[in-house]
């Protein structure tokens, strides 16, 4: 199964963004399910916050495993900050590479995609950046 919905640059988009990708998924008490949230609501947040652009959300879903990606206009990449225990932000990625089986980002036509996937019953993994 395929879906996407555009969410504008606005501070309800992260909530719009879950519910949209909850509502693919289902299962709302499935552990694949409830860190999908999260990573959707990070990437979103970052989004809103980053790019201030519109932000395409895909989810592709098969028996197997789960791919959300995260579109938005702006082209510059993401990159995981350095974390001290006094920072007040900048987990968001560091969330993304500790929880999903992969994720990564590409540039797209004047902008960027952040994805990631787990397996559809997925257990907190190790990341591994790499290419879509």
């Amino acid at each position: 199964m395929k879906a996407n919905q555009t969410f504008p640059a606005d501070i309800t988009s992260p909530r719009a963004a879950r519910e949209f990708v909850a509502a693919i998924l289902g299962h709302p008490d499935d552990e694949a399910t409830k860190m999908a949230l999260v990573l959707t609501s990070e990437l979103v947040t970052n989004a809103v916050l980053h790019a201030r652009t519109e932000v395409d959300v895909r989810v592709d879903l098969d028996a197997e495993r789960m791919r959300v990606e995260v579109a938005d206009g702006d082209p510059r990449l993401p990159t995981p900050l350095d974390l001290t225990p006094d920072a007040l932000g900048g987990r968001g990625l560091f969330l993304v590479e500790q929880l999903a089986a992969a994720w990564g980002s590409d540039p797209c036509d004047g902008g960027k995609v952040v994805w990631f996937t787990l397996a559809t019953h997925a257990q907190p993994g190790r990341s591994k950046v790499g290419a879509g």
